[in-house]
């Protein structure tokens, strides 16, 4: 299965389909049922998306994390 297919399934834009032109990952409809209307297996779209995913969060695990806030409110200073 292409790219181009999981761009169309998660609505990935090159211009970005979020602020800035980020994009963030959508789905507007199950997987199976996308499956369905784009001629394809259900299973075998499942077992692909999954690899798919888990290549994505191999990435996403890869990239320094931000940092922690180490700021905290003591009571009665006026904080939330």
């Amino acid at each position: 299965m292409t790219t181009d297919l999981f761009r169309e399934y998660y609505k990935v834009t090159i211009g970005g389909n979020w602020e800035h032109g980020c994009n963030i990952l959508h789905r507007s409809m199950p997987g199976d049922e996308f499956a369905r209307l784009n001629g394809l297996d259900p299973l075998a779209f499942k077992v692909a998306l999954r690899a798919f995913n888990q290549n994505l969060l191999a990435k996403r695990e890869a990239r320094v994390r931000p940092g922690w806030m180490t700021k905290f409110s003591a009571p009665g200073t006026g904080s939330c």
